[in-house]
């Protein structure tokens, strides 16, 4: 099996890095440990992706009938902190400047 190159630059945002962190080496068949918070990537103003930690330790994704608006709610509220944030939405816009800004 041919590796394919996993660019990690584009609009600011490293969604390929959450590809590579799922991706179990292909050689030993093991998934990397991390642990991440739940990120949801959109592409195109669409869900593309759902990642997060599972009980052992390694990131998965979620299925294509939970990438929706209501699950995503319902799961990100379930547990939500003291302070009541429950997440935060990073993208990238054009600057003022002609170069690239982002916004939190």
């Amino acid at each position: 099996m041919q590796s394919q190159k996993m660019h990690l630059s584009g609009d600011g945002l490293i969604d390929n890095l959450f590809t590579v962190l799922w991706m179990r080496d292909p050689l030993s068949d093991v998934a990397p440990s991390i642990r991440i918070p739940n990120t949801v990537v959109y592409k195109h103003q669409q869900i593309a992706f759902w990642y997060f930690t599972s009980t052992d330790g390694t990131v998965k994704k979620k299925g294509t009938a939970k990438l929706n608006n209501e699950t995503i709610y319902h799961e990100f509220c379930r547990k939500a902190s003291a302070s009541g944030i429950v997440a935060y939405y990073l993208s990238c816009e054009p600057a003022t400047s002609g170069g690239r800004g982002s916004t939190v």
